[in-house]
């Protein structure tokens, strides 16, 4: 589902509702292009916790593996180029 920024303005918020109600996101075009997404806060709350759960899962294997070191955060940043 895709709405245009200007239906926005016209319709407001009120859209929000019939938008999520019928899918489970939607797109905001500016000109013509997708830029923003419209969802419930549930169904972000599920992606952030499914992101967040994906990264701990990835930090575990990657300790498993002996992928990391341990150093200062001055160090780190030293170390990705941030001084």
């Amino acid at each position: 589902m895709m709405i245009t920024a200007n239906e926005l303005k016209v319709k407001g918020v009120q859209s929000f509702a019939h938008i999520v109600d019928k899918w489970t996101s939607a797109f905001v075009s500016v000109r013509g292009k997708p830029k923003y997404i419209i969802m419930t806060k549930e169904r972000y709350d599920d992606i952030l916790q499914r992101e967040t759960l994906l990264a701990w899962k990835e930090a575990k294997e990657d300790i498993k593996n002996g992928d990391f070191h341990i150093g200062t955060v001055e160090e780190h940043l030293k170390e990705i180029g941030i001084e």
